[in-house]
């Protein structure tokens, strides 16, 4: 339990004290130890401790803003190496993180279908630069795809490669912050990415209440949350506050991927 907390501690130091977070040797290396140390099985008493310890020397709330600058930055490097490669498949298998995704997606959408068969379209809040969801649903699965960032400069940059592919994928963007976005459009679900909810329980529960209100009858709502130690990564988002919707399943990994995948219905109208 020590070495978790001292793991953390140290390449949290480290990379706080840097002034870019761009991938490197020796960032990607701190970074990599963060995610191991996340994902380190122990029992539940040990995690609270671990989170508890972590809180109180560092503050949990300053390691996930900085995981969460980390991933942008990786992200941001690997759209801009992928606009410019000769090859943008090819390119992509090497994302260190692709197989992860591919897996995860396998996974939330597998829960998603079993009560949303039909499922065909999808709005991906939160999408960045490196959308490698909506890739994978679209590519794979054959959904279109709505990415919605409140960022222009991450859409500019994910369709700087998205658009590249050698197969056109039914992929759009829009700018926009969903609190503003009315109304909501009427895919088959609202997926939701890691820390669009923000980092209290406050923000999450607001935002969870706006869409809850807004969810077309029928919409499925999917978000990412974490538990145990890969709350050090991300905030853990309870999804209990949001008693109009029911209650569909949750996907909670025991490998190397990180965020679990919880899966909301807004009623549909009966007669």
């Amino acid at each position: 339990m020590q070495t978790l907390t001292r793991t953390i501690e140290e390449s949290f130091g480290y990379l706080q004290g840097l002034s870019n977070l761009a991938p490197s040797a020796e960032v990607n290396q701190r970074f990599g130890a963060l995610v191991n140390t996340a994902l380190a099985t122990v029992p539940e008493e040990q995690v609270t401790t671990v989170l508890a310890e972590v809180d109180a020397r560092i503050g949990l709330g300053r390691l996930r803003e900085l995981c969460g600058t980390g991933e942008t930055a990786l992200e941001v490097y690997w759209a801009q190496r992928l606009a410019a490669a000769t090859d943008v498949a090819a390119e992509l298998r090497l994302f260190p993180y692709y197989e992860n995704y591919q897996k995860m997606v396998v996974a939330e959408l597998g829960l998603l279908r079993q009560h949303a068969p039909d499922l065909t379209s999808v709005l991906l809040v939160g999408s960045g630069p490196l959308p490698l969801t909506a890739y994978f649903l679209a590519a794979e699965h054959g959904l279109a795809v709505h990415c919605l960032d409140i960022e222009e400069r991450a859409n500019t940059l994910a369709q700087s490669w998205l658009y590249r592919m050698p197969t056109t994928l039914p992929i759009k963007f829009t700018t926009a912050d969903i609190r503003d976005l009315q109304p909501l459009p009427a895919t088959s679900a609202i997926w939701l990415c890691a820390l669009v909810l923000g980092q209290s329980r406050h923000e999450q529960e607001k935002l969870l209440h706006t869409l809850e209100a807004r969810l077309h009858p029928g919409q499925f709502l999917g978000v990412r949350s974490v538990r145990a130690l890969r709350c050090l990564l991300y905030p853990k988002v309870d999804c209990r506050c949001c008693t109009g919707l029911d209650f569909k399943g949750v996907f909670h990994p025991t490998n190397e991927i990180v965020n679990s995948f919880v899966v909301l219905q807004k009623p549909a109208v009966t007669a």
